[in-house]
Parts: C-alpha cells; sequence; structure tokens
C-alpha cells in the first residue's frame, strides 16, 4: 500500500528520488503518476493476488496446514524472486521497467 501510495505521491516513488535516481521515459521525460502507478503495480503483481485473496483460505475452511494457501504463497515468492533474478541478470532494466518502457537514471 505505502509503495502505491509513494508511486502517486511522487512520479518514480519516493525512495527512488531519496537515493538521487530519477524514472523517465525514452526521451528523458521523468514519467508522469499514471506510469508511475503502473510500473509499481507490475513490481508487485505476483503477490497482489495472494494479498487478496489471503483471507478467503481462512473464510472457506483451509487451515494453516492446507496445501492451497501454501501454494499459493510458494507461487507468488518465485515469481518475485524470478522478477529478481531477471533484474539482476539484465542489469539495465527490470521487467517492471521494460513493460511501462522506463529508465532509472540518476538525478
Amino acid at each position: 500500500f505505502c509503495s502505491i501510495v509513494s508511486s502517486i505521491a511522487v512520479p518514480g516513488g519516493a525512495a527512488t528520488r531519496m537515493i538521487g535516481l530519477a524514472v523517465v521515459t525514452r526521451d528523458g521525460n521523468e514519467i508522469g503518476r499514471l506510469r508511475s502507478l503502473a510500473r509499481t503495480l507490475i513490481a508487485w503483481a505476483p503477490i497482489l493476488p495472494w494479498l487478496v485473496l489471503l483471507p478467503n483460505p481462512i473464510v472457506m475452511g483451509f487451515g494453516p496446514a492446507s496445501p492451497i494457501p501454501v501454494l499459493a504463497i510458494s507461487l507468488a515468492f518465485g515469481a518475485m524472486i524470478a522478477g529478481v533474478v531477471w533484474t539482476i541478470a539484465a542489469a539495465d532494466r527490470g521487467l517492471h521497467d521494460r513493460i511501462p518502457r522506463t529508465w532509472v537514471v540518476p538525478r
């Protein structure tokens, strides 16, 4: 939630700005709030379904030992780890930058 609010309040995110970076488009202009929000949602996309469905396993009668919540958590974190590996392997831009066509540059 904080990441989403931050991306709307400060295009590119408050943390990115605090460490002296800017998120820009291909022509070098700083991104707008909508593209910033899209970038954040893409970065968090693997975990969002799990966060939305988190209360449901309890309501549906699944206990803590049920494989369904464990599988959902494993898939979500696996996707997040794959995104981190992608970002490290392709050091210039991560998937959350490639889809909205953004670049992170020094301010």
